[in-house]
């Protein structure tokens, strides 16, 4: 049986780990297109601006979330969660995807580092280690981002479902 229009699955409002696991799925889908796309080379320079692949990457999620469920509507909260949850998915992706790059071309590149001065070859490789370490920021950084976005998105595309 569906819950009624504007309740959430389940009945009340449930556990923070319920909310989670609800809006897992599309926010993981969103997440996914976020974070490659903000993965590739030269196309990843549209996130200088306002994070846009990866806040199109949180307005997906919701859209996935309320075509999954056509009869529900999202407070601007849950949509915010939900974002934030794809935002998180997009930064640990565009991460884990950032080292592979770099290990891959970062080879192709060694050739070309020798003939650069000294100070920049020795920044260059350190970019390379590091970016382990940037994964954390990357999800912080993606997931707030990715919060703003589900908010956005609930406000500006998609205000008619929006839970009063």
């Amino acid at each position: 049986m569906q819950p009624p229009y504007g309740a959430p699955p389940g009945g009340g409002g449930g556990s923070s780990t319920d909310k989670i696991q609800r809006f897992l799925k599309p926010a993981l889908l969103g997440g996914t297109v976020g974070g490659v796309l903000s993965s590739i080379p030269l196309l990843n320079l549209l996130n200088c601006c306002f994070c846009l692949l990866n806040v199109a990457g949180a307005a997906l999620a919701v859209s996935l979330y309320l075509k999954e469920h056509p009869n529900e509507r999202l407070s601007s909260n849950d949509a915010a969660l939900c974002g934030a949850l794809a935002g998180v998915t997009a930064g640990v992706i565009t991460g884990v995807l950032d080292i592979v790059i770099k290990l891959v071309f970062g080879t192709l590149l060694a050739g070309l580092y020798a003939t650069f001065p000294p100070e920049i070859a020795e920044n260059l490789a350190v970019t390379g280690v590091t970016a382990v370490f940037y994964i954390p920021g990357y999800a912080i950084t993606y997931g707030a981002m990715g919060a703003l976005g589900g908010f956005a998105a609930m406000q500006f595309l998609f205000k008619d479902r929006l839970a009063p």
